[in-house]
């Protein structure tokens, strides 16, 4: 999504419109990263539900069964934050990219050749590197959930 959000704003950095704004191409990207965040969004919240609800994880850890539990939600939870982190990201650039095209845009009156060109932002390098972080995170819950698959398969 980064790719093409760089990609369709050098190709098609300035809309048709005589008001100026973002290419179409641009437009389009900013809309389909705008359902993706939303998606994420949902997501998380759903997930922050999950991992606070006491009949799923309770607040005290007094078997052991309950001890993994614990640890199961530990990482979890640092999975959920470096998802968090990645949203941000992307938000970031949707909210950049909408706020520069709203800036570009001028009354046909006063510019009849269009706006000014409008900065696209696209971080992929900052995305790339909040994703590797993120999938460290989740190798290390891997584990702690196997391990809890275990215990109940046992009990």
């Amino acid at each position: 999504m980064m790719a093409k959000l760089r990609a369709d704003a050098l190709a098609d950095p300035r809309g048709s419109s005589a008001t100026g704004g973002a290419g179409a191409s641009s437009e389009m990207d900013d809309f389909q990263l705008g359902r993706v965040v939303q998606a994420l969004a949902k997501n998380l919240d759903r997930i922050e539900v999950l991992l606070n609800d006491t009949s799923i994880f309770p607040n005290y850890a007094g078997t052991d069964d309950e001890h993994v539990l614990a640890l199961a939600k530990s990482r979890l939870e640092a999975v959920a934050a470096g998802q968090r982190n990645v949203l941000n990201i992307l938000s970031e650039t949707l909210q950049s990219n909408e706020t520069n095209d709203l800036i570009s845009k001028c009354d046909p009156v006063d510019c009849p050749g269009g706006g000014a060109m409008p900065a696209r932002l696209s971080l992929p390098r900052a995305l790339t590197l909040e994703i590797q972080t993120e999938q460290q995170v989740e190798n290390d819950v891997a584990p702690v959930i196997v391990a809890l698959v275990q215990r109940c398969l046992h009990k």
